[in-house]
């Protein structure tokens, strides 16, 4: 079920670290087909690599199949 801003939480999690004008000012369209295109694995959450951008450094784990 989609909820406001859901296409902007999207482009965060498939960011790759890219620049701000590349990941986040993209329309989840086009944004969408390119990360479909590369493939998920291995990609980074966030944008951008200097300390004021919003990413994350660790590896993350989601684990859905507990409930809480």
């Amino acid at each position: 079920m989609w909820f406001p801003g859901h296409d902007t939480y999207c482009k965060w999690l498939v960011g790759n670290l890219e620049d701000t004008s590349v990941a986040f000012y993209t329309n989840w369209d086009q944004r969408r087909e390119i990360v479909l295109r590369k493939g998920l694995k291995g990609m980074p959450m966030g944008y951008g690599q200097s300390y004021y951008y919003s990413f994350i450094k660790e590896p993350l784990t989601l684990d859905f199949s507990k409930e809480p």
